[in-house]
């Protein structure tokens, strides 16, 4: 095993890279790497193709683990499931901020399409690649992705949309803005 330093937030974390658990991919695929903290205790992240944290998923994935207890393999498999959906998300086109409208088609390539693939051909007699159980651990991991962005504030446009459509939002001494 070796040893990288990776900037994430304002502090400075180690952790280790293990060759049999990187996922090899295209360009624009993140890749899930453990973070041990200063503590000992670790989580899971994703990483660009620089090497560099994304950082939606990372603030995630950190509150899970620390914020609710979660178990380190709980993001081990969230952040498995969220590079999926990234990875989709990539291939075509979609920011990931939009795609929570297309779910369906998400799931129809994540049945069918083999792991850095973009090409699906469902028809009789194809088999799906990935079975019921994992569709819907990976399609959790990415509910919960989205309804931790949703509420920590963290997709932008589902703020910017309330101030278009002038829907007023309660201040934070309870009063309202405006």
């Amino acid at each position: 095993m070796s040893c990288a330093t990776v900037r994430v937030g304002a502090s400075c974390m180690l952790f280790m890279l293990s060759t049999g658990r990187v996922v090899v991919g295209a360009v624009g695929r993140p890749r899930v790497f453990p973070v041990r903290m200063p503590s000992g205790e670790r989580y899971w992240t994703l990483l660009d193709d620089d090497l560099e944290p994304v950082v939606a998923t990372d603030e995630f994935l950190r509150h899970l683990r620390f914020g609710r207890d979660a178990a380190e393999s709980t993001t081990r498999t969230y952040a498995g499931g969220i590079a999926l959906f990234l990875q989709w998300c990539a291939l075509t086109g979609r920011d990931w901020r939009a795609a929570a409208g297309y779910l369906g088609m998400f799931m129809l390539w994540l049945r069918r399409a083999e792991t850095g693939g973009d090409v699906v051909v469902p028809g009789p007699g194809a088999k799906a690649v990935r079975g019921p159980r994992r569709v819907n651990t990976v399609l959790a991991a990415v509910r919960e992705f989205l309804k931790h962005q949703v509420i920590a504030g963290g997709d932008r446009r589902a703020r910017d949309g309330a101030a278009v459509s002038g829907r007023r939002s309660a201040s934070p001494a309870g009063g309202s803005s405006g």
